[in-house]
Formats: C-alpha cells, structure tokens, sequence
C-alpha cells in the first residue's frame, strides 16, 4: 500500500456516542473547511447515537456534494468490562473495531478523535506510505509509563487520537482479537485505556507520522526543550499545525480554554445546529487555569486575553 493517488477519496473514521456529536460536528466541518477540493467520504462508528443527533450531523454536510457519511452501529455490549475512567468513555475503544466494521474492501482509512480541530489539508497525510505497518501515528515524548507497558526504550509510544490505519495488514495480524485479549487481561495496567493497549500490543509495528498531524494541548505550554525539538520546529508546530488536539479534559466547550485553537472551536460551532451550546458557568470558574481567572466574581469573566478565543 503505498501513497494514495493525488485524486483518490478519503476515507476519515470517526466514534461517538450522544456526548460527543456535537464536538464531532466542529471536527468534521473543520475537516472540510481545509479539504473542500477533496473527495471526504465520512464513516461515523456511533455507539448508540439517536436520530435527533445523527439528523443534526447529517444537516452539516448539505450542499457539500464531495462528502458523504456514513452511520455504522457498534454494539458495545460484549465488551462494556472495558476499562474507563474520568472523561473518557467506552467510545474511546472503538477505534480498535475499525478493521471488522468497515467494508472488506476499504484498505485504509484515517481514524479522527471528536476533539481536533482540521487547521490544514490532510491530502500529505493520507498519501504517506504505510504498506509494511499497520497503522501511523504522532508519539508522545515523555511517557510515563512505558516500562510498565513493557515498550522497550528505543521504541515510540503514540498518540491514539489521529491514527492512519492499513487495514489489509490490520485484518492480516488478527490485531482486533489480540488488542481485545490485552485489554480484557491488563486492565490495571491501561492508565490511558486503548491508547496504552494500542502502545502496548503494536509499538513494534507502528509508523511515526510528522508531530504536525497532532499538535496537543503541552505543544502550547512546555517549552521546545522539553519536546525534544528545535525551537523552530517548536514554533512551526505553533504557528501551522496540521492537526490541533484539544488532548487532556481541558476542553474548549467546558471551560475557558488557552490554547490559541479554541477560538475555532467556538467560530465553527456558530455554523452548527448545536450554535446555542454554553459552556456551563460553575466549570468555567473551576476549572479555568488560575492565570486566566477573573480577579473577583463581580470582575469580567471572559478576560481579553482569553475572550479572543471565545
């Protein structure tokens, strides 16, 4: 499987539950903003997503006659002993049924987290060469808990949250049933559930993608030595990424967000069916960093270093 012709469609994978749609609506239509030459055939894995939902998204690409989506139900019952915990949900698995719930002849796709922001085209991307691995992804500098996972030093440990998958060699490995078997055995070991499974089971057999395609949250707040990059690689990732990921439970809809992304979060959700959403107050002064924080609850809440990102 070498690099996609320059014209062939796109297929992006996206999971979600009812939680999720309308973050899933921001990063879909961010997707075609930056993509709107391209032909964008969207699979949503839903878990449980009702009709008023999937009505909503479905009304975000009318008009747009180069993208398609598509609804394909999982049925997570057999697998619910998963572990989850904080924000995360049992959608966080989903991503490992890909390969077994698309059709036999899709041989790769882009699998996408709800919580991205498309800040460029991602034709580059799709067209990189993964023929000898099953699957691509950012790594993660500074992981913790790699020994624990039994990941040898020299290896990467990724970011779960952009994955290009090749699915002929996914599907060849058997790699669904062995990820399920790690998971169901390892519960106590998975501190960051199907992304430390993914690490654990395939850090042998997964290509590293450019940091471009999945500039967290810690990109815009550790300092370029602290990433083991160059500072102007520091300040490109900054300044144009490919991929922003809105990565830890400091997210743009709950809160007062810093990262310099969320303003278009909030631009592309007017857009949306879901355009009268508010953050809710309480969480907004909980959880803001205390550098944002208003002085006094009678003082202005939405600070002007912050209200350009609202």
């Amino acid at each position: 499987m070498k690099g996609a012709d320059t014209h062939d469609p796109i297929t992006v994978v996206f999971a979600s539950d009812d939680n999720y749609c309308q973050h899933l609506a921001v990063t879909i239509l961010s997707l075609i903003e930056k993509n709107e030459n391209e032909v964008l055939h969207l699979i949503v894995m839903s878990i449980g997503i009702n009709k008023l939902h999937k009505d909503r998204l479905g009304r975000i690409i009318e008009g747009k006659s180069l993208v398609s989506l598509q609804f394909v139900e999982l049925d997570s019952s057999s697998y619910r002993h998963f572990r989850v915990d904080g924000h995360i949900s049992w959608a966080a698995y989903a991503r490992i049924f890909i390969p077994d719930l698309v059709p036999p002849e899709i041989r790769k796709v882009l699998y996408l987290d709800c919580d991205l922001y498309v800040a460029d085209s991602i034709r580059p991307l799709w067209q990189t060469d993964i023929t000898a691995y099953p699957l691509a992804a950012v790594p993660v500098v500074h992981e913790a808990h790699k020994k624990s996972l039994g990941i040898p030093e020299d290896k990467n440990y990724v970011n779960s949250g952009v994955l290009l998958m090749n699915l002929d060699l996914w599907r060849s490995r058997n790699l669904t049933r062995k990820l399920i078997d790690y998971i169901e055995n390892n519960a106590g070991l998975l501190k960051n559930w199907d992304q430390d499974a993914l690490n654990a089971v395939l850090f042998d057999q997964i290509y590293a993608l450019n940091p471009r395609w999945n500039v967290s949250n810690r990109t815009f707040k550790l300092t370029a030595e602290e990433l083991k990059l160059r500072p102007e690689e520091h300040q490109s990732l900054k300044d144009k990424p490919g991929i922003v990921h809105f990565t830890t439970d400091y997210k743009p809809w709950d809160y007062l967000n810093p990262n310099p992304f969320t303003r278009h979060y909030w631009r592309i959700l007017k857009t949306t069916p879901y355009r009268d959403y508010r953050p809710p107050l309480r969480s907004a002064l909980k959880r803001l960093p205390p550098e944002y924080r208003p002085r006094t609850l009678l003082g202005k809440l939405w600070p002007k270093r912050v209200q350009r990102d609202g």
